[in-house]
């Protein structure tokens, strides 16, 4: 519980009271008695008075229209943020909506629907549900797109998206929304009661000053500051709970185990009467129509075997990743296609797993690591004690056994693209496609995570297709690597890789044909004579 910081909070409204206590001890002004007797009237009209019936009106309405405006702004914001073109035809009515004043609504509902707790709680819905609601839509507006990458390429469901990603991503914004519709719904519980309300603090407020009970009517004022801050304190104290995966947190309890040895039973199995060809077929793609188009892909072909690694390289603004995401299903190229095996990709696909370039933004900070690693699994239904296991051995599997507990953003670039890559394994997909995976990492944890890349594909069996713009790390881990060029780009050739299975960092670079290879590549890229080599010359 964040008791410090509510303490800490407290310092200045002690100082406050006890400066009115001291300067006020003796007041003989009829407007600024001394606070020892509005202290004493509060407590008089508590015990004696209709005080409390007045406090538990006000708050009864306070607390129902805010949670109606919380559901709503919430329900609609979370709407409105995801789809884009309701977000634009809503925006010139929300902002007209949020620039009106609610306040000079208030003689019309007394007007059309009376004095009783209704209208007052409508008022109060009517004001709180715009900070909520606005909030709510520039929340989701906010989350990564890697986020929402991630999500559509692990085909996760479109409500379990909204429960596990959209929701607790925008959750911060949310809160902060409802901690502004907090203070406005408490001037409005004031407003609603002064005009025509029989009961409340308002009322309370307004019948002792003109009866000219001052103490009384301070009384009142002191009440409605308290109940404010009261129910801040408990919005923090909510906050803190919901949000807790910005702070350190005691690890769970142990989870039960999973059988490793009949898992790894299970995947090989499904792999192999799901692994397929990659085709590409004439590929192109275009971004906007007429004068405006720009063509990024150009007639592009190519094959991807299974259990086969291929290296995409070429120049900076080649099309790169948008030949991934194609490959991924999610783009569509403008004429051509993709198919795996004998299905033409149009949507992403079960059998592959993408790991993002941007894996700190499509990581969830939120979840703990094991969650994160295990979310794929949760839109396939999967039981929550057999995701955690898996998740576990899929971490194991990349270096990272002890990690399972913590967050995100308490590993290290390279740990948490160890927790990326996990991810995909997790999802047990015979592809794995990689967008620039080890751009973002020191050298000596690009060197680690490619020998990781090789062991995995090794050990299970996978096909791994790797865009990069590093020519070294091309050669290292493909069996063959496609070179790009060209505006709009094309296939500029397509070189093996003769370097054997069994890689290591010091050996493999050390060798000629390494050299020869990344030599060629690099001509090919820059547009230059490609030199023949002894080696490439016996090929």
């Amino acid at each position: 519980m964040p008791w410090k910081p509510i303490l800490r909070q407290l310092w200045l409204p002690a100082l406050v009271f006890l400066i009115l206590l001291v300067s006020t001890e003796g007041s003989a002004s009829f407007y600024f008695p001394p606070l020892t007797e509005v202290l004493g009237a509060l407590w008089h009209e508590l015990l004696h008075g209709s005080l409390v019936e007045d406090l538990l009106f006000s708050l009864r309405n306070i607390m129902a229209g805010l949670a109606l405006a919380t559901a709503a702004g919430v329900g609609a914001g979370l709407v409105i943020g995801e789809i884009r073109v309701l977000r634009l035809a809503t925006g010139p009515l929300l902002d007209f909506a949020r620039a009106t004043p609610t306040v000079g609504f208030v003689p019309v509902i007394i007007l059309t629907l009376g004095i009783g707790s209704g209208p007052k709680i409508f008022l109060i819905f009517l004001g709180s549900l715009w900070p909520i609601l606005l909030n709510t839509v520039s929340g989701v507006r906010d989350i990564s797109p890697a986020v929402h990458e991630t999500a559509r390429g692990y085909r996760i469901p479109w409500t379990l998206r909204l429960r596990r990603v959209v929701l607790p991503g925008a959750l911060p914004q949310i809160l902060a929304g409802i901690r502004v519709a907090l203070s406005v719904a408490v001037v409005l519980m004031v407003v609603s009661e002064i005009y025509g309300s029989p009961v409340g603090l308002g009322n309370f407020i307004l019948q002792s000053g003109s009866s000219f009970h001052v103490a009384e009517t301070w009384a009142g004022t002191i009440l409605i500051g308290i109940l404010g801050y009261a129910l801040s304190v408990l919005l923090l104290l909510v906050e803190h709970r919901l949000l807790g995966w910005y702070h350190e947190r005691a690890s769970p309890g142990p989870c039960p185990a999973a059988d490793p040895h009949r898992e790894r039973q299970e995947q090989r199995s499904r792999r192999m009467t799901r692994g397929s060809s990659l085709h590409v077929e004439d590929l192109c793609l275009s971004f906007g129509t007429g004068p405006q188009e720009h063509r990024v892909l150009e007639g592009l072909s190519l094959r991807v075997d299974p259990e086969e690694a291929v290296c995409v390289v070429g120049p900076s603004g080649a099309g790169k990743t948008t030949l991934l995401r194609c490959l991924a299903g999610l783009a569509r190229p403008t004429s051509g296609e993709v198919r795996y095996g004998q299905q033409r990709l149009t949507e992403p696909h079960a059998d592959i797993a993408v790991v993002s370039q941007d894996y700190r933004g499509s990581l969830l900070p939120w979840l703990r690591v094991w969650d994160n690693v295990a979310f794929p699994l949760q839109g396939r239904g999967v039981k929550k004690a057999v995701r955690r296991g898996r998740a576990l051995e899929c971490l194991d599997a990349v270096g990272l056994p002890d990690v399972g507990d913590k967050y995100p953003w308490q590993l290290s670039g390279g740990m948490q693209q160890r927790v990326a890559i996990a991810r995909g394994l997790a999802y047990d997909a015979p592809v794995l496609l990689m967008d620039e995976p080890f751009g973002s990492v020191d050298a000596q944890s690009r060197f680690d995570l490619e020998d990781l890349t090789l062991r995995l594909r090794r050990q299970l069996g996978i096909t791994v297709v790797v865009v990069t713009h590093d020519i070294d790390e091309a050669v290292y881990l493909g069996d063959r690597v496609i070179v790009l060029g060209g505006r709009p780009t094309a296939v500029l050739d397509t070189l093996a890789v003769p370097l054997g299975t069994d890689r290591d960092q010091l050996t493999t670079r050390a060798d000629p044909r390494f050299a020869e290879l990344r030599t060629r590549v690099l001509a090919l890229i820059r547009g230059e004579k490609v030199p023949i080599g002894p080696e490439a010359a016996r090929q």
